[in-house]
C-alpha cells in the first residue's frame, strides 16, 4: 500500500495509493530514517482505515492534530485527512472568550487586564495554534519583570490557562501551551490588616451622618461586602427579634443556595441600626437610600472620614473591615458557621480573610497584651488566667457601650424596635431552636468551664 524510497540527493519520499485513486508521492525531505519509517507506518494505518470506511482511532487523531502545518497540508492534499477549518487568531479567540464567559461585569473587568495583556504579548493576528509553551514562559517572565505583585500574577496566569483550555475544548488547538505554568497563591499578606474595635469607634464618631455610621458598622461588625451587599438592604431584611440580618449577595447569587444568607446582629450594630431606623422617614423602605447602585464610589468619602478621625488608612479600606469581623468571630464561634455568615467557604476564609493576632502570641509566651511579663510561664500559668487575658482582648464593643454613653435621642416619631429579654436575644438556628451559644463560651484552645 505504501513504500519508502530515497532519491539521489538523499531526500526521502513515501509512495502510496488510496483504494480507487492514483499513486501519489509524499516528499519528506532529508529526514532521519526512523522518522521516515514512523511516517510510513502512520500513512499505512490511515489508508487501511479509509479502505474499510472506519473512523480513525483517537490515538491516530491526536497524532494528526500535532502535525506541523505544512505536513498536515500535504496529507490533506493527498486526501488522507480532512481539511480542518481555518485556524483562528489570538484576537478571535479572545473575542469569543469574552462573549461566552458568564461572570459578573466587575469580574470581567478584572479578567480584561489579563486578556488585554495576553493580546499585547502574543499579538492579535497570531494564529492560536502557533502559540507554544515557550511563548507562555516568556509571557510569565514579563509579568515578573513588570513588577506585578504575586497575587496579580497568580490571577493572570489562571485566566490565561482558562482561555487556552477553552481553545482546546473548542478544538482550535490540540493542547494547552499554558498548562504547565504554576499560578501560585492569590492571597496577599502584605495587604492584610486587622482594624481594632477602638479604631473603628473613632471612625464612626467622625462620620457625617447616621447612614455612614451604619455603612461602616455593617462592614466591620457584620462583614458585609461593600458596596454590592449594602445596595439592596431593606428594613424588612432586619429581624429584630432574632437579631438576624438577611443579606443578598450579587457576587455569589449564581451559585446554588448562595443567593442570600443570614448574619447575626451584634449589640453595637443593633444600636447603630436602631438609631438609623428612628431617623428614617415612615415610608422609607431602603436601609441605605444614598447608595443608589453597586458602582457608587464609597472609597473617596471613606478616606475623608478617616482623615477627619485622624486615623491612617489601612491597605484595603472595606475588605479589611470584613476580614477583621471574621477574624474576631472565629475566636468565639466555629469557623464553618462564621464562614456561612460571611458567604464563603472556610478555605477561602483561611486564605484571604483570617489574620494572625499579636495578642495570641503574647498569651502563648506568658505575656500581657502590652508585652509585659507575668508570673510563671505559658506552661505553668493557669488556663483560666490565659483565657481571661484573651477574652479581655476580643470582648465585643458592646461591653463598653456604657462608657460611650447612650445613643443620641431621635426627635422623629418612628417607633424604635422593642428591646428583647435575654432569652429572646439568644441566637436562633435554622430549625427555629435557640442556640446554646447564648451562654458563655470558653475561648478556643482552653479547657471548657465545668458546670457548677
Amino acid at each position: 500500500m505504501a513504500s519508502l524510497s530515497n532519491d539521489k540527493s538523499g531526500k526521502r519520499r513515501i509512495l502510496f495509493s488510496i483504494p480507487g485513486g492514483r499513486r501519489q508521492t509524499l516528499w519528506l525531505g532529508k529526514v532521519p530514517k526512523k522518522s521516515a519509517e514512523s511516517m510510513l507506518v502512520r500513512i499505512e494505518e490511515m489508508i487501511q482505515h479509509k479502505s474499510i470506511g472506519s473512523a480513525f482511532p483517537t490515538e491516530l487523531v491526536g497524532w494528526i492534530q500535532k502535525l506541523p502545518g505544512p505536513t498536515r497540508k500535504k496529507l490533506e492534499c493527498a486526501g488522507l485527512v480532512e481539511a480542518r477549518p481555518p485556524v483562528p487568531t489570538v484576537g478571535e479567540v479572545l473575542d469569543r472568550y469574552r462573549k461566552t464567559r458568564v461572570v459578573k461585569d466587575s469580574t470581567m473587568q478584572t479578567y480584561a487586564q489579563a486578556l488585554d495583556g495576553l493580546e499585547a504579548a502574543l499579538g492579535r493576528d497570531t494564529l492560536i495554534d502557533s502559540v507554544t509553551a515557550a511563548h507562555a514562559d516568556e509571557w510569565r517572565k514579563s509579568l515578573t519583570t513588570a513588577g506585578l505583585a504575586a497575587p496579580t500574577i497568580a490571577k493572570r496566569v489562571k485566566v490565561a490557562r482558562a482561555l487556552f483550555s477553552k481553545a482546546v475544548r473548542w478544538k482550535m488547538i490540540a493542547e494547552n501551551p499554558f498548562e504547565h505554568l504554576k499560578s501560585g497563591s492569590q492571597a496577599n499578606p502584605k495587604r492584610s490588616h486587622h482594624v481594632p474595635v477602638e479604631t473603628i469607634e473613632r471612625v464612626i464618631a467622625a462620620c457625617p451622618d447616621r447612614e455612614w455610621r451604619a455603612i461602616i458598622a455593617l462592614c466591620r461588625f457584620a462583614g458585609l461586602r461593600a458596596p454590592s451587599e449594602l445596595v439592596g438592604l431593606m428594613w424588612t431584611d432586619v429581624d429584630w427579634k432574632r437579631r438576624a440580618l438577611t443579606v443578598r449577595s450579587p457576587k455569589t447569587e449564581h451559585h446554588e443556595g448562595q443567593a442570600q444568607r443570614l448574619v447575626p446582629i451584634s449589640d453595637r450594630l443593633r444600636e447603630i441600626l436602631n438609631d438609623l431606623w428612628t431617623s428614617a422617614g415612615p415610608s422609607e423602605s431602603k436601609m441605605l437610600p444614598s447608595i443608589a447602585s453597586s458602582t457608587k464610589n464609597l472609597r473617596t468619602r471613606f478616606q475623608k472620614i478617616l482623615k477627619r478621625a485622624k486615623v491612617s488608612p489601612w491597605p484595603r479600606l472595606f475588605q479589611n473591615l470584613r476580614a477583621s469581623a471574621e477574624t474576631d468571630w472565629v475566636e468565639r464561634f466555629p469557623q464553618h458557621e462564621v464562614a456561612s455568615w460571611l458567604g464563603h467557604s472556610p478555605t477561602v476564609a483561611r486564605t484571604h480573610y483570617l489574620q494572625t493576632r499579636d495578642m495570641h502570641f503574647a498569651a502563648a509566651a506568658g505575656l500581657n497584651t502590652d508585652g509585659s511579663s507575668v508570673e510563671g510561664t505559658a506552661d505553668s500559668a493557669s488556663s483560666a488566667a490565659q483565657g481571661k487575658r484573651i477574652a479581655d482582648c476580643i470582648a465585643p464593643a458592646s461591653q463598653n457601650a456604657s462608657q460611650r454613653g447612650a445613643a443620641p435621642k431621635s426627635t422623629l416619631s418612628r417607633p424604635v424596635p422593642q428591646m428583647q429579654t435575654a432569652r429572646e436575644l439568644a441566637p436562633v438556628v435554622a430549625d427555629g431552636r435557640e442556640s446554646s451559644r447564648a451562654v458563655l463560651v470558653t475561648p478556643e484552645g482552653f479547657e471548657p468551664s465545668l458546670p457548677p
